[in-house]
């Protein structure tokens, strides 16, 4: 029995020993307070919290033990997501094959089936054994997180509540886990979708009485595009015109950094705008003249801002604001060239304006008079103006040639950026996306005949005149003689244009001759008996080029181009305005058709036109009153509509044939001299007859 006593007494000092060595957990109910410190932003925030784990933490809130899934998002959905992800920050390898063996694509989250599995991933990306958190990994994790948020109505954690400043934020949540925080601030929103969060406002953390300082500066830019002096987001523009762009963001509140604060403009152009340059970078405060940031390199010490125009070889390239404007070379402006890794642009350009040494910028005395008073440039306003040329990629779609601006910024302070770009490992925010649109149309000319099912007329020569006319893509045919070397968009026979090896129209080419009405033919003025006189000249010979979408620079204010095989001239890139189109020269055996017909194209911001109103849907086009209908016998009048997913205006023109008669210099004389031999074999006839007659 004294032997029980004392194999109890040490079991149970065992089991004290033990339960002394056990962690103690906090309850699952534990409410714990997230306050949202928003003091040095520029703007108001409204935040939501969701639950994307639930567990214990220990006493010493370190440790998250019993993980699941929070009510806050979608679990199954989320899971699969993480799985998909193609982000190289979260580890995604493509599919390969490695000793005989194929090995699927896959990332760091491929073997997790739990919440726990997913939590075990994200430790490796924190900073547990106080190396710096990966960064990127976090804010892609916290991106896929925000595409799988349960609705609010399925979570009855996280509202938060201004505190008397109005310049913290408190939720009380209850139950332990990790938490993400979403703002939802509807003065942040970004003009491509619509949605009022942007990519720096995810922020993650694990739930314990916590107060985290705002990441974002609630910045937010503002494009337009500055036309005659009138700011405007969507505009309507020529081939060939220059678009001024300006670009306006507050300067943030950079004062809780330490030595770096990195910002920077990524400025995305449509493959149909061309970058010919930046006009200016200016900084204004209230109550402060305007100032241009190289005139801040003395105060601010160092180099205050550079430019960086990634252009169609992918390469990056620099130029710093305040040197001398970079000239032309080869087309392209000759830039020094930077540090960057190559970066392939989507579909267009992209402008990176990196401002050096910002936080002195920023915060640089602007009053030397008044040392003690520093007025800096925190909350002031930046403006950048830049120029880019609608070249012949321009796109006719209803949605315009949308140009895209963002900024990226530090985002924490508590983080020591090192220099004035990011590295892998910084912390980041990107603001909403702004845009501008600019839109150009094009005009069809569809030439028919007059048959009971008309058919397509090649070779009938229009000219169009207008004021608004700049550069234009034609598509049609003309004739041009030996020699002539092809063009961009031209085709002669099966010889097309080739940059590599440019074309000539040789002498096996040249076909046709000139006739004086202005048309040519394949009959040759030299053959035996053919009425030369009907011919421009009797020697020169013609070859037939056909062009698709070849630029030609207006002559004045005039366009000319002749129908192709398939009855069509096309004009591309033409801006609002007015139009006359004239038939100076008819297919061979059909009527001039002599009537001007006026085209006013007329254009309006779709954003500003009601639901359902004209040009709404066809990018802001319509037919002007001033249009003079088409009333011939096609009784087809201009007309601006979708084809395809391009907005275009077209029209149908008639031709009347003519009488039927012998053919311009087809068998010439010979058929006078036939008429001639039965003229006189009637008027034989006819005197025998009165001979006969008078006998």
């Amino acid at each position: 029995m004294k032997k029980m006593k004392k194999t109890l007494a040490l079991v149970l000092a065992l089991v004290m020993a033990l339960a002394l060595a056990m962690p103690a957990y906090a309850s699952k109910t534990t409410s714990h307070t997230i306050t949202i410190d928003n003091s040095d932003q520029n703007v108001s925030h409204s935040y939501e919290a969701y639950q994307v784990f639930k567990g214990n933490l220990d006493a010493d809130e370190n440790t998250l033990s019993d993980i699941e899934w929070g009510n806050g998002v979608n679990s199954t959905a989320l899971l699969a997501a993480l799985q998909a992800s193609t982000d190289p920050a979260l580890g995604y390898v493509a599919a390969t094959e490695v000793d005989g063996t194929s090995v699927p694509a896959h990332n760091d989250f491929k073997d997790c089936t739990t919440a726990a599995d997913v939590a075990k991933v994200l430790e490796n990306y924190s900073s547990t054994n106080g190396a710096q958190q990966n960064a990127g990994a976090i804010d892609a994790v916290a991106t896929i997180i925000a595409g799988n948020l349960a609705a609010r109505a399925d979570t009855d954690n996280g509202a938060f509540a201004a505190d008397s400043t109005g310049k913290k934020y408190v939720a009380t949540v209850t139950g332990d886990g990790y938490y993400f925080i979403k703002d939802v601030t509807t003065t942040l929103k970004d003009d491509q979708t619509g949605k009022t969060d942007t990519l720096s406002k995810y922020l993650l953390e694990v739930v314990k009485n916590t107060t985290i300082n705002a990441k974002d500066t609630g910045l937010n830019p503002d494009k337009k595009i500055d036309a005659n002096s009138t700011k405007v987001a969507a505009n309507s523009a020529a081939m060939g015109d220059t678009v001024n762009f300006e670009v306006t963001i507050d300067v943030p509140n950079t004062a809780k950094y330490e030595d770096h604060f990195v910002f920077i403009m990524n400025d995305q152009l449509p493959a149909g705008l061309t970058f010919t340059g930046i006009t200016s970078v200016e900084i204004a405060q209230t109550g402060l003249s305007n100032v241009a940031v190289n005139d801040l390199a003395k105060a601010a010490s160092g180099t205050n801002a550079s430019a960086e125009y990634l252009n169609g070889t992918n390469a990056y390239y620099t130029l710093k604001i305040g040197d001398t404007q970079p000239t032309l070379d080869g087309g392209k402006y000759a830039w020094e060239a930077d540090g960057f890794n190559a970066v392939t642009a989507d579909g267009g350009q992209k402008i990176v304006l990196v401002f050096d040494n910002f936080k002195k910028v920023a915060e640089v005395d602007r009053n030397a008079a008044t040392p003690d008073d520093v007025e800096n440039l925190i909350g002031g306003t930046i403006t950048i103006k830049y120029t880019a040329v609608v070249n012949d990629d321009a796109s006719y779609k209803p949605t315009g040639n949308v140009n895209e601006v963002t900024f990226d910024y530090s985002n924490d302070p508590n983080h020591d950026y090192s220099g004035d770009t990011f590295d892998s490992q910084d912390p980041k925010g990107t603001t909403p996306v702004d845009k501008t649109q600019t839109y150009t149309t094009k005009l069809i000319i569809n030439k028919v005949d007059d048959q009971g099912t008309p058919q397509p007329l090649a070779g009938a020569t229009f000219t169009l005149t207008g004021t608004a006319l700049n550069t234009v893509l034609q598509t049609g045919e003309k004739f041009e003689t030996v020699g002539y070397v092809l063009k961009a968009g031209e085709k002669c026979g099966a010889n097309a244009y080739d940059a590599a090896s440019p074309y000539t129209i040789a002498a096996a080419d040249a076909t046709y001759w000139a006739l004086n009405d202005g048309t040519y033919t394949t009959q040759d003025p030299n053959a035996t008996g053919m009425n030369q006189t009907q011919y421009k000249d009797t020697t020169t010979k013609y070859a037939l080029v056909s062009y698709s979408k070849a630029v030609t620079k207006p002559v004045s204010t005039v366009l000319t181009a002749t129908t192709d095989a398939n009855g069509q001239i096309i004009f591309e890139g033409l801006n609002a305005g007015t139009y006359t189109l004239e038939e100076t020269i008819a297919p061979a055996g059909f009527n001039l058709d002599t009537n001007d017909y006026k085209l006013q194209i007329a254009w309006t911001d779709p954003a500003a036109l009601a639901d359902g109103a004209d040009g709404k849907t066809t990018g802001g086009f319509t037919v002007g009153a001033e249009t003079t209908s088409i009333t011939d016998a096609s009784g087809k009048d201009f007309a601006v509509s979708v084809v395809g997913d391009e907005v275009v205006f077209q029209t149908t023109i008639q031709n009347l044939s003519g009488a039927t008669l012998p053919s311009t210099g087809g068998i010439g004389t010979k058929i006078f001299y036939a008429l001639g031999a039965v003229l006189v074999v009637g008027a034989g006839a006819v005197l025998v007859s009165r001979k006969r007659v008078a006998e």
